[in-house]
């Protein structure tokens, strides 16, 4: 059975904040079902940075989350950068589609929204089953 790897990358600016956080939280659930991970902090977009090319075209399929509008965003923006660079998987990008967003914290924002690590996890855990079916 090939071994089954997921890239988790960060794009936030705040090394430990929230995003660190549920990164680590969803590494945690990956080992306890046997996924591989491995975590890249993403310090630009465009250009992709020197290696990163190379890094992605280990992975199949990635999943881009993030708490902020799709419309636009740096999901989008990562997703053509890739496509420039030559990477021909599949995207999956899991981000807001509703503007009017209820007033909360991140972490609820991110719960309401299915963007916390548990919902994103599932969604994987769901897919990579999936795929191996």
């Amino acid at each position: 059975m090939k071994e089954i790897r997921v890239l988790l990358l960060n794009g936030s600016p705040r090394a430990n904040g929230n995003t660190a956080l549920a990164l680590r939280e969803m590494e945690k659930v990956f080992a306890q079902n046997g996924v591989q991970t491995d975590c890249v902090k993403l310090t630009q977009i465009f250009p992709l940075p020197g290696g990163l090319c190379d890094t992605l075209r280990s992975y199949d399929t990635i999943l881009f989350a993030e708490d902020s509008v799709r419309t636009g965003s740096i999901g989008e923006q990562l997703g053509f950068a890739m496509q420039q660079c030559g990477w021909q998987g599949k995207y999956l990008l899991h981000a807001v589609d509703n503007t009017h967003l209820l007033h909360a914290n991140v972490p609820e924002l991110r719960k309401d929204q299915q963007l916390d690590a548990a919902a994103l996890c599932k969604d994987i855990l769901d897919y990579l089953k999936e795929k191996q079916a």
